[in-house]
């Protein structure tokens, strides 16, 4: 994986165009390994940290600048995430579809073998765990338990995953202004900037300044006052200009906002 970001570290691409990559590529080669073993937790921790350095800063090695915590940006996009895998519950998850396929099918070879030789003819559900099992064996026989916890109907083999994967990531609170994001034909870099806008988390003068960067925290365009987020979006008069010129071509009556969140 550090391979192909560092043949990737020339090009110039932006915060979204990294994400795509991480999304596609990335977690293709962490998903094969993760059905196969069950990966140590400091591997997933280094994997973890090459994907997000990679995303926040474009660099092959692992950083600690990120714009937004990793746990966020993994949410699904109805959470305020990007829907970014979360690489360890994927790992849960991949071995538990294992141990579904280990109770519900016996025509494959290794299935064949872990029953002639560990469960002999025992029900999954109530066996316990074979001491004599090498630990592998034993930590797919274990996920039996993430099964047991809620009825997963098997349509297909993505199916499963995604109920599994679903089930293990959990409640979390629903942000309202996820249409205004992705249920748009907006370009993708427009659409990160906005994300990044709604979390509070764009790189404006004023929160450089609180990082003790220095640098003129006046607006550019307007010269009058502090460059905030709904300064920069709402309250500048170039801003409102554009805002006002937007709503008579759409035909709609313009209010005069003076804060973003006022718009959803």
């Amino acid at each position: 994986m550090t391979a192909k970001i560092t043949s990737w570290t020339a090009k110039t691409l932006s915060y979204i165009g990294r994400v795509q990559i991480v999304q596609s590529i990335l977690f293709g080669i962490q998903a094969f390994w993760a059905q196969l073993f069950i990966l140590p937790t400091k591997v997933i921790k280094i994997v973890e940290g090459i994907c997000r350095s990679y995303i926040w800063s474009g660099a092959n090695e692992i950083t600690k600048k990120a714009l937004l915590a990793w746990d966020r940006v993994c949410l699904p996009k109805a959470g305020g995430g990007l829907n970014i895998t979360n690489f360890k519950l994927w790992n849960k998850v991949a071995i538990a579809k294992t141990s579904w396929d280990l109770a519900h099918k016996q025509d494959k070879q290794w299935i064949r073998w872990i029953h002639t030789y560990y469960i002999k003819n025992q029900q999954m559900n109530t066996m316990p765990i074979p001491q004599q099992a090498c630990w592998m064996v034993r930590k797919v026989i274990e996920a039996k338990e993430i099964l047991e916890a809620r009825h997963f109907v098997q349509l297909h083999n993505r199916s499963l995953i995604r109920q599994i994967y679903l089930h293990l990531l959990g409640d979390y609170n629903r942000v309202e202004w996820k249409s205004l994001i992705f249920n748009n034909t907006a370009r993708p870099k427009a659409k990160f900037i906005i994300w990044l806008m709604m979390h509070g988390r764009l790189t404006t003068c004023d929160r450089l300044s609180s990082w003790k960067i220095i640098v003129d925290t006046q607006c550019v365009m307007c010269r009058k006052q502090v460059e905030t987020r709904d300064h920069l979006f709402v309250q500048c008069e170039y801003t409102k200009q554009i805002w006002s010129k937007l709503c008579n071509w759409m035909q709609k009556q313009y209010l005069g906002f003076i804060d973003w969140h006022q718009f959803l």
